[in-house]
């Protein structure tokens, strides 16, 4: 999946990363994770994945950030956070 190879690129050092650097939309990665999740046959990977989904929070546009007046950093947070709280619901 090009979504894991981004994330294997980047690491995870606490860095927010450009929305750019996704390989296709939020929302369709996400749509594809959440697929992913429904057809996993083990909870390691069912964990990798929810994961991933969290991970998406990263990703943010700086710009939009900018004009709504958060900090990539806080936008990153509030969506993590909100990814997490739908995923507890699934």
């Amino acid at each position: 999946m090009a979504y894991e190879g981004v994330l294997g690129r980047t690491g995870d050092d606490g860095e927010v990363r450009k929305l750019s650097d996704l390989p296709f939309d939020k929302p369709l990665i996400k749509q594809a994770l959440l697929t992913a999740m429904d057809l996993a046959d083990d909870e390691d990977k069912r964990f990798a994945l929810e994961s991933d989904v969290v991970s998406l929070g990263d990703f943010q546009d700086f710009e939009a950030c900018r004009m709504r007046g958060v900090s990539p950093e806080e936008a990153r947070t509030q969506e993590s956070k909100a990814l997490l709280a739908e995923l507890k619901t699934r």
